[in-house]
């Protein structure tokens, strides 16, 4: 009876427990995948220009000026923090799909397209 009982609570524990990993897992690899996506430059038609680098840095550059700043991702968010102090720090939603990049956030929604830069 006893050996019955235990099958029955072990069991159920097993597939939550490969549930919770396989989950855990997903999300992991969903992460680094938009951190490898995102790499690159993004343009926008009105001509600024968002650099993110690989070491989590990038460069927004506009036609008169460049401006560094540090980011990362969280959940569904790019957070952006300008090295002046003077700049707003955007959080935004993002939707990235092949080669066009959506950013949402209190400022606007803006659509970058990737860029080819040297």
């Amino acid at each position: 009876m006893k050996h019955k009982l235990r099958k029955k609570i072990i069991i159920p524990m097993i597939i939550i427990i490969i549930g919770i990993i396989t989950t855990l897992t997903i999300i992991y690899i969903r992460k680094n995948d938009i951190n490898k996506i995102i790499i690159g430059a993004w343009t926008t038609p009105g001509g600024t220009l968002y650099i993110f680098n690989e070491d989590n840095v990038g460069i927004m550059r506009v036609p008169l000026s460049d401006y560094s700043f540090s980011y990362k991702i969280e959940d569904n968010k790019i957070l952006i923090d300008f090295e002046d102090e003077t700049a707003f720090d955007p959080t935004y939603e993002y939707v990235l799909e092949k080669d066009k990049l959506v950013l949402t956030g209190k400022n606007g929604t803006f659509i970058f397209r990737k860029a080819n830069i040297k």
